[in-house]
Parts: C-alpha cells; structure tokens; sequence
C-alpha cells in the first residue's frame, strides 16, 4: 500500500473485513494514515465486499475466496501469495 501510495498520492485504498477482524486490523489503518494514506477499514459482508470491489479499479488481494469472488467483475485483480 505504501508503495503503490508512493507511485499516486491520490490513491483510496479500502482493507476488506470481517467485524471480528476490526481490532487487530484498526492499528495497522492508523499507521497508514499516519502516513498521510487514504485508507478505511471495510467490514462487509460478502455481498458488500462484491458490491464495493465491482466499483474499484483494483483488488490488491491475500484471500483466495476474495480474489474468486472478484472474478466475476471487471475489476483487475492483484494476488500477494504469502506461503503457507
């Protein structure tokens, strides 16, 4: 994110969620906008991550099921494999 942010300052960025994930997720959006980066915290519901990743030009992805789901829009997708 930092990165890409370095590239275009006017960048949003959107950090998809479950509600349980909120806390452990809150710091690391906090540090980003620290850093003066356009980020919120997202926790949706499938349906509403859908919804909101058709209307992004990009999904910048960890999560497999996320990155099937996007699939289905227009929207370019982007996977980081982290290793298992």
């Amino acid at each position: 994110i930092v990165a890409m942010h370095g590239l275009r300052k006017n960048l949003q960025f959107f950090i998809l969620c479950a509600p349980n994930e909120i806390s452990r997720l809150s710091e690391f959006a906090e540090d980003l906008k620290l850093q003066n980066i356009n980020v919120q915290l997202c926790p949706l519901s499938l349906e509403g991550a859908l919804s909101l990743i058709d209307m992004s030009d990009v999904l910048l992805t960890t999560d497999t099921s996320i990155k099937h789901i996007a699939a289905g829009t227009n929207t370019k997708i982007v996977e980081v494999a982290l290793g298992s």
